[in-house]
C-alpha cells in the first residue's frame, strides 16, 4: 500500500471501462495537493455489480452491456462519493497491474458524507447577464483547442470576448505556460479585458484541474463563472476550485447553467442545450458526464451556416437528444469525452454533419483514448478532412467559423 492511499480516505471522481464483470474508477486520495496531478490519483478495480443500477443502465445506453437485474447491484461505488476505510481495517485491497482491487472490500461501511463542499453559499445569477447584443465591431469567431494532455481546455473568441472552457493544469510550470499562451492569443485578438467567462463543463478533475490556481494567480482576470451548480460532486479538487472562485470572482459573476439558455454576442449566438431538467442532478443523471454543458455557436445572419459544437463529456444518447437536427450545412466538432466510444455515434454524425473535428487526449494507456470505434465513425463522416488529435499534433489548433478553416499553432 503506497503512502497516498494507506489511510483509506478518498473520493471517487470518475468511473470508466465499465465491463461485463469488472469496472474501473479514478479516485482522489484525501491529501493536500496543489494540482492533483495524475501521480496523486489512483485507479481501483471492482466488480461491476458494485455500481448503482441506475448508473449501470445509463452507461448501457452507450455500451453493449449484458442485462442484469436491479437487485444484483450493491450500489456501493458511486461517483463523487467520499470513503473512509479507516486504514483498511475491514480488508486491504490487493494490487492487479496498475489498479487496487476492491473485490471483497466492505465499501458500504466506508461511505461517509464528504468533508468538503462543492457549491457556493452565495446567490447564483441568471445567464442573461452575459448577453452582449451590441456588436463590438469584431465579426471573428474562433475556437482554440489546446493540447493539455489527458484532459480538456479550449478558448472561444466571439464578438471580441473570450470564453475559457475547462482547464487541465497539473503543475506550476504548466500554469505559467498556459497563462503565457492565453496572453499571446488575447493580445493577437485585441482583447484587453481578460476572460469574460470561465465555463466548467462538469466537475470531473480533468476538466477543472488547476483552475483554482489559474483564477488565484490574477494574471488574467476572470469575470464570470458558468457551471451547473446543482450536480453534487464534492471532491477535494472541486472544493479547492469553489473556494478560489469565491475569493476571486465577483459575487454577481456566478452563473447557473443547470438549464438550457442562450447568450447573444453581437451577430453570434451561443445556444446552451445541456444540462436540462432531465440531466442537471445526480438523481436524474447518475453519470456526471451526461450533465456536461453542451453548446453550439453560430452566426445569426446565417443560421444554416456552419457552427461550433462543444460537447464536454456527454454520451452520444444525450447528444442525440439535445442536438436537434438542423438545416446547418456543417459543424466544427469538439469530440465528446476525449474520443471515447461513449460519446460518438453514426446517428450523431448525421445530425451535426462535422466538417472538422478535434479530440483532446493524452498518452495515458489507462483509457486508450481515442477509441478505435470513434475514430472509424469520424473517419467515415469527415472523409479526407482531418480529425485533429491533440497528442499527435502536440500544439494548439485554431478553427475559424466564418472562413471554415483551421491553423496548426505551436
Amino acid at each position: 500500500m503506497d503512502n497516498l492511499f494507506e489511510k483509506g480516505k478518498f473520493w471517487v471522481d470518475s468511473i470508466f471501462d465499465v465491463g461485463n464483470e469488472y469496472s474501473k474508477a479514478l479516485v482522489i486520495p484525501d491529501i493536500n495537493s496543489k494540482y492533483f496531478p495524475p501521480s496523486h490519483t489512483r485507479t481501483i478495480l471492482f466488480p461491476t455489480k458494485y455500481l448503482e443500477f441506475s448508473f449501470f443502465m445509463s452507461r448501457s445506453e452507450s455500451h453493449r452491456l449484458p442485462e442484469f437485474q436491479r437487485d444484483e447491484f450493491k450500489g456501493c461505488l458511486i461517483q463523487g462519493q467520499y470513503y473512509d476505510m479507516n486504514h483498511w481495517e475491514r480488508g486491504t485491497p490487493g494490487r492487479r497491474s496498475d489498479c487496487y482491487d476492491m473485490e471483497g472490500i466492505d465499501l458500504v461501511s466506508g461511505m461517509k458524507e464528504s468533508p468538503v463542499r462543492d457549491k457556493t453559499e452565495g446567490e447564483l445569477n441568471s445567464p442573461e447577464v452575459l448577453n452582449s447584443g451590441r456588436s463590438r465591431g469584431n465579426e471573428q469567431c474562433r475556437l482554440y483547442c489546446f493540447n493539455v494532455g489527458q484532459g480538456d481546455s479550449s478558448l472561444l473568441i466571439v464578438n471580441g470576448n473570450a470564453y475559457l472552457i475547462d482547464t487541465n493544469i497539473y503543475s506550476g510550470v504548466v500554469l505559467n505556460r498556459f497563462i503565457n499562451k492565453l496572453r499571446e492569443i488575447l493580445y493577437e485578438e485585441g482583447i484587453l479585458s481578460g476572460i469574460k467567462a470561465l465555463i466548467i463543463t462538469h466537475k470531473h478533475l480533468d476538466h477543472l484541474r488547476g483552475a483554482h490556481r489559474f483564477i488565484a494567480s490574477g494574471a488574467i482576470p476572470v469575470h464570470h463563472l458558468v457551471m451547473n451548480h446543482k450536480y453534487r460532486h464534492a471532491t477535494k479538487c472541486v472544493a479547492d476550485f469553489i473556494k478560489s472562485a469565491e475569493e476571486n470572482i465577483r459575487p454577481n459573476g456566478w452563473i447557473d447553467a443547470s438549464r438550457p439558455f442562450n447568450i447573444n454576442e453581437g451577430i453570434f449566438k451561443l445556444d446552451f442545450l445541456n444540462p436540462t431538467r432531465a440531466t442537471n442532478s445526480i438523481e436524474k443523471a447518475p453519470d456526471i458526464n451526461d450533465s456536461s454543458i453542451v453548446f453550439t455557436v453560430y452566426d445569426t445572419r446565417e443560421p444554416q451556416g456552419c457552427r461550433f459544437v462543444l460537447t464536454g463529456d456527454a454520451s452520444f444518447p444525450i447528444l442525440e437528444k439535445c442536438l436537434p437536427k438542423t438545416s446547418a450545412t456543417c459543424s466544427i466538432l469538439k469530440v465528446s469525452h476525449h474520443g471515447s466510444r461513449t460519446g460518438t455515434s453514426v446517428k450523431l454524425m448525421r445530425l451535426i454533419n462535422p466538417y472538422y473535428a478535434s479530440i483532446s487526449v493524452g498518452n495515458s494507456r489507462k483509457y486508450n483514448h481515442p477509441h478505435k470505434e470513434s475514430k472509424k465513425i469520424l473517419k467515415t463522416a469527415l472523409g479526407c478532412r482531418p480529425v485533429h488529435i491533440s497528442k499527435e499534433h502536440r500544439g494548439t489548433v485554431r478553427y475559424d467559423l466564418g472562413l471554415l478553416n483551421f491553423r496548426l499553432l505551436p
